[in-house]
């Protein structure tokens, strides 16, 4: 323990047991909480990363008009292209620090050039039809050194939860975090005057928290941030922490709780049906804004049919007889219908 200098005057000894007794003032203590990755489109999950659907997870769009689709964090353009008629369709990826890539595809358009330096939040493209699509989706992705990831483990339980986002901690209600983020406290000069930080303990203390303090008072703040790293599988839940710190001098210790949560997404099983793995189709960049493809153009395939199409029969002729009509692979006849009948066609079958 080091010994800090006891205030004598009572007046000043009543103050510092103030500060102790106030705890932690919302004045003097501040929360930067800044998330990796946010949801590029607000929007209800209808994919979930795993069977059926092994590549990310996509994410439901209102029909009707096309809505921006926002970069999941910052980071820079590596793709901006593909073809409007299959796979992705149109699509963007974007590189991250570490190794991390997201992608967004079945864009209708885009908004950004490879190259180009994205802040988090930035719109990057719009959604649309584009690809292999049977409605108005976003398919996301994060990968990391080339293995696909789960998104769900490192977007927030909120769609509307802003990347950073200030606020006061140490008060009665917890502060709330978001997977794959990092919170960093700032305690004023002022924060308990004539006490020494002796301890910082955070409650559990997993692998990758990293805990760091920085302790310049009176001069400076102090300053103590720790990370809330993503989870391993989206599990759902909720994850509560607490930051313990301890503050002493000579004649006198107190201990001041910080409380934290983090809400977790979960990710569930998909429908038991069939799925086309899609592909990456690298070609040229589009037209900035209104993609327009280069490529020969992929034939339409015919539209299933509903109904039978009836053909009429083809006549068979025999060397010496007079031609003859088979339907329905009956034999032939050369019997000749009575007057007023009429032969009877096929009722058509209906498919599907």
């Amino acid at each position: 323990m080091v010994a800090i200098p006891v205030p004598t005057e009572p007046r000043a000894l009543a103050v510092a047991h103030g500060a102790i007794e106030e705890a932690a003032p919302s004045a003097i203590v501040s929360l930067i909480r800044t998330t990796r990755f946010i949801w590029p489109y607000q929007g209800p999950v209808s994919s979930y990363f795993g069977p059926g659907h092994p590549l990310g997870i996509d994410i439901e769009i209102k029909p009707g008009r096309e809505f921006p689709i926002i970069a999941s964090g910052a980071g820079t353009v590596e793709f901006a292209g593909g073809e409007a008629c299959c796979e992705y369709g149109f699509y963007v990826v974007l590189g991250h620090s570490n190794g991390i890539t997201t992608l967004y595809a079945h864009l209708s358009s885009f908004a950004v050039t490879v190259g180009q330096e994205v802040g988090q939040g930035d719109v990057i493209g719009y959604s649309g039809l584009t690809g292999k699509s049977t409605g108005p989706h976003l398919h996301f992705e994060i990968s990391k050194d080339g293995s696909l990831l789960d998104p769900l483990r490192f977007l927030p339980a909120a769609y509307d939860l802003a990347g950073r986002q200030e606020s006061t901690a140490c008060t009665a209600s917890a502060s709330v975090l978001a997977p794959d983020s990092l919170a960093v406290m700032r305690f004023a000069p002022e924060f308990m005057p004539g006490l020494a930080l002796k301890s910082a303990t955070l409650i559990p203390e997993s692998t990758g928290t990293n805990l760091e303090v920085h302790d310049n008072r009176p001069k400076g703040a102090l300053t103590i941030s720790f990370e809330e790293p993503a989870p391993k599988v989206a599990r759902g839940g909720v994850i509560d922490r607490a930051l313990v710190l301890q503050f002493a001098n000579q004649d006198f210790e107190t201990e001041l709780n910080c409380k934290f949560v983090t809400p977790m997404n979960v990710t569930l099983a998909n429908p038991p049906t069939f799925r086309e793995e899609l592909k990456r189709l690298p070609t040229p960049t589009p037209v900035r804004n209104r993609p327009v493809s280069t490529a020969t153009p992929v034939p339409t395939a015919t539209p299933r049919t509903l109904y039978s199409v009836l053909t009429p029969p083809k006549p068979t002729a025999t060397p010496g007889k007079p031609a003859t009509v088979t339907r329905n692979n009956a034999p032939a006849s050369n019997t000749k219908p009575s007057a007023g009948a009429s032969t009877p066609r096929p009722t058509p079958k209906r498919f599907g």
